[in-house]
């Protein structure tokens, strides 16, 4: 949209802002031309070309194994598919799938190709003991008054502090841009 400041077109501006304001500056350091492309400005014709390439070798490799798993040529592949996404019915129709199903369904043929007999399905990343969570957790059982705040055990004041602050980041709704800090000017 024509004359609409985006998300990115904010960038330089909170630069400047930031320095004229605040005296912030910002640095950056890079070992090669490209190293960092952003995308608050025009990629160049070069960085273009890098991105192009980087396409063009995932296609490749996409086509690959599409071509080894059905049993075609890359450029059979390549003429049936064209960089195309095919709906289940038309896949099936053209020969990129052999049957429709679900996760569910994808499970059991894979289980089933793997002759495992007790499947599971893990979620990854697996969880981990987290004591800071576990903290977190007792304290907010401060609610019916069984957590550490709800309690007459006194805490450090700092703790509370985090702990106020956190429950008000868990209440913000939306979409978020955050800094791994926090910036209190006084």
């Amino acid at each position: 949209i024509t004359g609409s400041i985006g998300v990115f077109g904010m960038i330089p501006y909170l630069g400047k802002m930031f320095e004229n304001k605040l005296g912030m500056t910002f640095d950056r350091a890079s070992t090669n031309a490209h190293s960092i492309m952003s995308l608050n400005r025009r990629l160049s014709g070069d960085e273009m070309l890098l991105i192009q390439q980087e396409i063009d070798s995932i296609y490749s490799q996409f086509l690959g194994r599409v071509a080894e798993g059905r049993k075609m040529t890359k450029e059979q592949v390549n003429i049936v598919a064209r960089g195309r996404v095919w709906t289940g019915t038309d896949a099936k129709e053209i020969g990129l799938v052999d049957k429709l199903g679900g996760l569910r369904d994808a499970i059991d043929y894979a289980a089933k190709r793997a002759d495992i007999k007790d499947q599971r399905v893990l979620y990854y990343p697996l969880h981990k003991d987290d004591k800071f969570m576990e903290l977190l957790e007792e304290l907010e059982d401060n609610e019916d008054g069984g957590g550490l705040i709800g309690s007459r055990t006194e805490l450090p004041e700092e703790l509370v502090i985090y702990y106020n602050e956190l429950k008000k980041l868990e209440s913000r709704t939306g979409i978020q841009m955050r800094l791994p800090f926090d910036l209190k000017v006084n």
